[in-house]
């Protein structure tokens, strides 16, 4: 049986091990972390150098850059890229109804997403989802606009105080 010496050394030497090592810090496609974060200039994986661009202003367009960064300050065009490099059939549904707005100026650009917007259109549900989604999981979004911060412990959670969302028989 091992002593107790050599049970609290095997202890420190697995945990040692299983920590994490400093070597290189987390990042999100196309940021460049010795930057600050900010979007890298970075190649698509699946849209060519023109589709990319536009998706860039188009969802600049959805997130506009106002006291916190925009969607396109963000990257979130190159995370739908990166995105849909792995879905080869939504990839070709996106790069269909993405292709009308490449040759547009983005006035015209806004128009159209405004009209597909009102007429809820399958395409602008899913450029706008994709947008959100890639925008909201970057540090400029998650953080710097919302002001999550996942670390923060909480003392005590009660749920929802809304009458109406309690189960029968509890009080708020």
């Amino acid at each position: 049986m091992p002593s107790r010496r050599e049970l609290l050394v095997t202890i420190a030497v697995t945990g040692a091990a299983a920590a994490p090592t400093p070597a290189a810090p987390h990042q999100h496609p196309g940021h460049d972390e010795t930057a600050g974060g900010a979007p890298a200039k970075a190649k698509p994986k699946l849209l060519s150098a023109a589709e990319f661009v536009t998706l860039g202003e188009l969802v600049e367009m959805i997130i506009p850059r106002s006291d916190t960064p925009g969607a396109k300050d963000a990257g979130a065009h190159l995370i739908i890229d990166n995105v849909l490099a792995g879905q080869r059939t939504r990839a070709a549904a996106f790069r269909k109804g993405l292709a009308p707005f490449v040759k547009l100026d983005n006035a015209k650009r806004l128009e159209r997403l405004t009209a597909l917007h009102q007429s809820k259109d399958e395409f602008f549900r899913t450029l706008k989802d994709m947008t959100v989604d890639a925008y909201y999981s970057t540090r400029e979004g998650l953080v710097t606009e919302l002001g999550w911060s996942g670390y923060t412990a909480m003392a005590e959670f009660k749920g929802c105080t809304h009458p109406e969302h309690q189960m029968p028989g509890t009080k708020a």
